[in-house]
């Protein structure tokens, strides 16, 4: 008959024998996982200098330059079209309107206000 000291030592062995198999499972694991963030870093940083690239080629002095002639047909402003200095123009929210409507509104108990609204244009 085996004895007790015997059996501890048995059990022991292999529930360590057990923790070194899940270590090792655990590990390949991450080392899985660590292989496709490597993988997919390096995807990302090629994808940021083929897009740099490619600002690189959109951004260019002469083509933004040819376009925006081409496109928006810009000129540089004129000062005939400014006018003077002495005569400012007219804003048109500046024109004389009509007093504006009052409304009372009656509360709780003997007062009474007055709310005007100014009508929008």
């Amino acid at each position: 008959m085996m004895r007790v000291s015997t059996l501890i030592w048995v059990m022991l062995v292999a529930l360590s024998g057990y923790a070194m198999f899940q270590v090792k499972a655990e590990v390949g694991r991450l080392d899985n996982q660590l292989a496709a963030a490597n993988r997919q870093i390096a995807d990302d940083r090629s994808e940021i200098r083929t897009l740099n690239i490619e600002w690189a080629m959109l951004n260019q002095p002469a083509r933004l330059d040819a376009l925006s002639k081409h496109v928006l047909q810009l000129a540089p402003i004129r000062t005939y079209v400014l006018g003077s200095l002495d005569q400012p123009p007219l804003r048109e929210d500046a024109a004389p309107s009509s007093p504006a409507p009052t409304t009372p509104i009656a509360s709780s108990g003997a007062q009474v206000a007055e709310v005007s609204f100014k009508a929008k244009p």
